[in-house]
């Protein structure tokens, strides 16, 4: 597996060192990345507000879940508890402790192996596509930057309250409205929420696809693509694998010349 991806990093280090000396950059496919449990590990983080929901919020509390055992809370149907209690007081006060705060949304761990695939895929990142809601763009820009990520300020948010049950059809729609910039250029969405990327994919655009990676919630029923970074970087080095033929071609040309 590690010589499989090491050879997935050395294409891809040959294919963008050689567009890029030849300003053919414009090429390759635009990556845009989800942010919470694709670049950042949130849910991690989530535990501090969720031991607290188990133990004083009632509807929580029926589940008959431990704290600290995340699991138990998803197969207990926590993501259905939250839909079926979205509109309720309770869950809009402590959701938007986490949602709207610039502080909780600040020191996340990255995803592993993230830190080491992003110094490989760098040029292929165009942006960042959130249903955070724009009360914490800034903070969200500020740990990209810090993190040592690519354009960190272009940053997608989901307007004043996010999208938390919308996130297909945001995503879908601002997708679209790239096309319009890039219109000759493939865009690829890196996204744990598996609804998302379902709609994306159905559309059978060529030009544009989502890619499921495994997040803390990612369903392991609906068979992730990729599971870390490094499948990540994996399924980036068959995407560009038709330019390594044309690249080697060039370069063996440039060199008998």
């Amino acid at each position: 597996m590690e010589a499989e991806y090491n050879l997935a990093a050395g294409r891809i280090k040959d294919i963008l060192s050689f567009l890029k000396e030849n300003d053919n950059l414009d090429q390759v496919p635009l990556y845009v990345l989800d942010v919470d449990e694709t670049i950042f590990q949130i849910f991690s983080e989530h535990y501090r507000v969720w031991e607290y929901w188990i133990a004083n919020v009632e509807w929580i509390k029926d589940l008959g879940v431990k704290s600290k055992d995340w699991n138990t809370f998803i197969e207990g149907g926590g993501s259905k508890v939250y839909q079926e209690n979205f509109d309720s007081e309770e869950f809009n006060t402590l959701n938007g402790f986490n949602t709207h705060s610039p502080e909780f949304n600040q020191g996340l761990k990255l995803a592993t192996d993230l830190e080491e695939v992003l110094e490989i895929i760098r040029p292929l990142i165009a942006c960042y596509l959130t249903t955070r809601p724009e009360s914490v763009k800034k903070v969200t820009s500020a740990e990209l930057e810090k993190n040592n990520f690519p354009n960190p300020n272009r940053v997608i948010c989901a307007g004043e309250n996010g999208a938390y049950l919308g996130g297909p059809a945001f995503k879908l729609r601002k997708l679209q409205l790239m096309k319009v910039f890039f219109p000759n250029r493939k865009i690829i969405l890196i996204d744990d929420d598996v609804r998302t990327c379902q709609v994306i994919n159905e559309q059978n655009d060529p030009l544009m696809q989502a890619v499921i990676f495994e997040g803390a919630a990612t369903s392991k029923k609906e068979y992730p693509e990729a599971s870390s970074w490094k499948d990540v970087l994996k399924i980036i080095a068959q995407e560009l694998e038709p330019f390594y033929s044309s690249v080697l071609l060039q370069m063996l040309s440039s060199l008998i010349l």
